[in-house]
């Protein structure tokens, strides 16, 4: 009841906020004669889908919420309650996919939404005791082979023996024991526990399946478990685990990882120390990451790590020092070095320097490389360099959305050469189709020029 609570006042008010702005803001091409969301091919229901599908920030998926809500897309629309449900999830927001669930619940009459509710709490790192689960079995509605990993993982993740062996009863019981999205990790489990003897090979192979399904705190317990077992683990157990704690910003889990290769005498080892410099990275402590680095070993990726991580931040001059030392010790430079440094260069508007990458990007023939070229792209963008942008844009042999949006969103914030700023965009649309990124960064585009475009 607390979180419904919790949910209506979330919506309330975030429906009085920005509702009245969702259309003058991006200018949307919904209108209220169009919505009648119980037909899936409605032109207007399939564009709201598609931009609450890629929808960028929680404000985005807010102001969508609320068109939708406001102009009767919701509750009655399932596929737009359930993308709209998974966004929230991966901004860890589970009172408005309670809300979203609660409300459009009576129109869906099969498993569709329920399991998207229990992978949405999954993805938002929310443990509801298995209500969702044994309330979906109790109102009739029959779980399906998406229904039971996500379950499982939530078995795994919080050591719910007795209840993991309930579910694979169920699943047995429905005949979904050969299904391999089902039955993979808990079949490994069952064959591993049940083999009389485990070597360390035998124990990292199930730590990994562990982690290559997602079930972290799972592997974490096995790692445990091997002292318990007189089994020392090595540096495969070891770098199976952390890619997994950098992945889900597992900083704690990571620091234990940590413990465990200092007094196993694995903090010298290159792969270990480069698997714990990017889960440091990868969770935000890059002071921590620097610290590994500099008493660790060192390769071409210990560099790439930490100029692709200090690109993003306040710290963008020491992902330009790291490229240059990197250079100096004779290490080459490959894509994610070059992609990292120019990103800086962009962050810091440093033209002086970018041009200099610009000029190793070209002498060591990395100029053809998409990632590259789009990345030196968006720094003459910002750095206002438009001319230089337009050059590079037009010899790129293969061209995708994002060299397309960079240079349209650099035409529109310069408020220059509208013509082809125009052209450019409605040609990329006649050729390609729609893209909604597109779409957005145009019309912020021509919004800041004074011109208006309704994409229809």
């Amino acid at each position: 009841m607390l979180l419904l609570n919790n949910a209506l006042k979330t919506l309330h008010v975030h429906t009085r906020r920005v509702a009245s702005r969702t259309v003058c803001e991006y200018h949307l091409p919904l209108k209220r004669s169009q919505c009648t969301y119980h037909s899936p091919t409605n032109p207007t229901h399939v564009n709201l889908l598609t931009i609450a599908s890629n929808s960028k920030s929680l404000l985005q998926t807010k102001q969508t919420h609320a068109f939708a809500r406001l102009n009767g897309f919701l509750p009655g629309s399932v596929s737009l309650c359930a993308t709209l449900i998974l966004r929230y999830a991966g901004f860890k927001e589970p009172n408005a996919c309670f809300l979203l669930f609660e409300q459009t619940i009576n129109y869906c009459h099969t498993a569709f939404l329920w399991n998207t509710f229990i992978r949405a709490l999954s993805v938002a790192c929310v443990h509801d005791g298995f209500v969702t689960y044994n309330r979906m079995v109790r109102t009739g509605v029959s779980p399906d082979h998406h229904t039971f990993p996500f379950v499982l993982k939530a078995c795994a993740h919080n050591l719910e023996l007795q209840k993991g062996m309930e579910i694979h009863g169920h699943l047995f019981k429905l005949g979904f024991e050969t299904n391999v999205f089902v039955g993979h990790p808990s079949e490994a489990s069952y064959v591993f526990h049940y083999m009389p003897v485990k070597d360390v090979v035998t124990w990292n192979a199930m730590i990994t399946n562990l982690t290559q399904n997602g079930l972290l705190f799972a592997a974490l317990e096995l790692v445990r478990a091997m002292a318990v077992h007189n089994k020392i683990p090595n540096s495969v157990t070891l770098t199976s685990v952390l890619p997994t704690c950098a992945r889900g910003g597992f900083l704690r889990q990571g620091k234990e990882i940590h413990a465990v290769t200092i007094r196993m005498g694995f903090n010298f080892d290159l792969f270990v120390t480069n698997a714990l410099t990017d889960m440091y990275a990868k969770c935000g402590c890059l002071d921590l990451a620097q610290r590994v680095f500099d008493i660790s070993l060192r390769d071409e990726l210990s560099y790439n790590i930490l100029i692709a991580s200090y690109a993003e931040t306040s710290d963008c001059s020491k992902s330009l020092s790291l490229f240059s030392e990197m250079g100096l010790i004779g290490m080459m430079h490959d894509v994610v070095s070059f992609v990292g440094a120019i990103s800086a260069c962009a962050n810091l508007a440093a033209i002086k320097q970018g041009k200099e990458i610009h000029g190793v990007v070209m002498r060591n023939f990395f100029h053809a490389h998409l990632f590259v070229a789009n990345s030196l792209l968006g720094f003459y963008s910002r750095c206002g360099r438009i001319d230089i942008a337009n050059k590079i844009f037009e010899r790129i042999p293969n061209k995708n959305a994002a060299s397309w949006n960079t240079m349209i969103l650099g035409y529109g914030m310069l408020v220059l050469h509208n013509q082809f700023f125009v052209l450019a965009f409605l040609g990329y649309e006649k050729s390609t189709g729609k893209n909604p990124a597109t779409n957005l960064q145009a019309l912020l585009g021509l919004q800041n020029a004074s011109l208006l475009i309704f994409v229809a």
